[in-house]
């Protein structure tokens, strides 16, 4: 009986978790607010890495003297910290740059502490009835290239950009808006049947499982919650977004990664501005052609096995400075946009801009280009983390942040030391 019933709360708990997915594309709806909200996006460089030369100082500290590449961000220089010699510890290779934002491979997933969940995603958790989206996946994610992950699988990111601008602005048509309704109630009627299956075995449920069984009834309960003020936001009108980018995202070429990369960073700031979510992923889509941007003949991860040949790397450079270009203008946007409390949003928003990939050249996983910018630290440094701590102790500093009550993430020691 008891073997019957553990079998039935497990199967039971994967429908929950199943359910529990549908938080980052349903209406998810608030009832924690904030007067200060913090707000995280991250920037994912496409997992090629960074030219060394050109991208590395050579000194530590605040005295640090700008590369070629930092120099494209200097005038920010003190509203970012650059993290030397940090990474996840993970093989060296395209298949683990997927897992930068969790430092944990799917096959260890079930055995981590955080069940393998990446930043974004722990951070959605965090605000998850406080904003209509908790978290939004931009640009390149599906099986295979998502770097986003819940504790049950990967989250598929929103193409294209006008895409993502509907959904974030334009208002709910009749026919949406019921069937929005038809989906709450189906998964209403299923997490009904959970509730009514549990109550159903809880008392036979061998000793082992109490805590499985306690655990289980406290994500019928979450999920309860989530449905019932979903209801909420699908009673409350969208924000009012920008008729001026509506236009321009409609007639853009979402294919073209030149064109599409600012549209994403106008896209961010707007749903941040209107505090449509406070967690936001834009993962830069590597592979496509960036031959629009002038100078380009090649394909991208071709350019990134330079050899040290001179066409090449002057290529690759192109490309680099071109991805510093629009870190700089978020951060610059984030400087001139003001939050619902009159503050800029850099001061509230933490700006996490890294790749996957230490040195595309030789498919190297260490040391791994990792820049953070705003949320109120006090900035300025080329801070040396030697390979001592791993990146996880930056993204537990930034959990708690944002307010996370947690003193682990995933594999991390603890806290970043020397970030202030």
């Amino acid at each position: 009986m008891n073997k019957f019933n553990r079998r039935q709360l497990l199967g039971s708990s994967a429908s929950l978790a199943s359910m529990s997915l549908l938080g980052s594309n349903s209406l998810s709806a608030a009832t924690r607010s904030s007067s200060d909200p913090k707000r995280l996006i991250i920037v994912h460089q496409g997992g090629l890495g960074m030219y060394k030369d050109s991208f590395w100082p050579k000194d530590f500290g605040r005295q640090y003297k700008a590369t070629e590449m930092l120099k494209i961000i200097d005038a920010h220089r003190n509203d970012f910290t650059l993290f030397n010699k940090i990474d996840q510890n993970l093989p060296s290779h395209h298949p683990s740059t997927p897992f930068v934002l969790s430092g944990i491979l799917r096959e260890h997933a079930a055995s981590s502490p955080d069940s393998g969940i990446s930043l974004d995603a722990r951070a959605a958790e965090h605000f998850s009835t406080a904003t209509r989206f908790p978290m939004l996946s931009f640009w390149h994610g599906g099986n295979g290239s998502s770097i986003s992950w819940t504790r049950s699988g990967h989250i598929n990111a929103i193409y294209k950009p006008i895409d993502a601008y509907n959904m974030l602005f334009k208002a709910y048509s009749d026919q949406e808006r019921d069937q929005a309704h038809k989906n709450l109630k189906a998964d209403q009627g299923a997490l009904n049947l959970l509730r009514k299956s549990y109550s159903n075995f809880k008392e036979s449920l061998a000793k082992a499982d109490q805590t499985k069984g306690a655990e289980y009834l406290n994500s019928i309960k979450s999920l309860d919650f989530k449905l019932k003020t979903s209801e909420e936001w699908l009673a409350k009108p969208k924000p009012v977004g920008d008729p001026t980018l509506a236009a321009r995202l409609q007639s853009l070429n979402h294919i073209d990664p030149v064109q599409a990369y600012q549209a994403w960073i106008d896209l961010s700031v707007l749903a941040l501005k209107t505090d449509s979510s406070r967690v936001i992923t834009i993962n830069i889509e590597a592979n496509k052609s960036w031959q629009s941007l002038p100078g380009i003949n090649k394909a991208y991860h071709d350019l990134s096995h330079h050899g040290y040949d001179e066409n090449k790397l002057k290529q690759l450079l192109t490309i680099e400075r071109f991805h510093m270009e629009k870190l700089n203008n978020l951060l610059n946007q984030l400087k001139t946009t003001k939050d619902s409390q009159g503050k800029r949003l850099l001061d509230s928003t933490m700006v996490l801009w890294l790749s996957g990939m230490g040195d595309g050249a030789s498919h190297s996983c260490k040391d791994l280009p990792v820049i953070l910018a705003g949320g109120g630290y006090k900035h300025g440094q080329h801070l040396n983390i030697n390979n001592e701590q791993p990146l996880n102790n930056l993204f537990l500093s930034i959990l708690q942040n944002l307010g996370v009550q947690t003193d682990y993430f995933n594999n991390s020691t603890g806290p970043l030391k020397g970030l202030v």
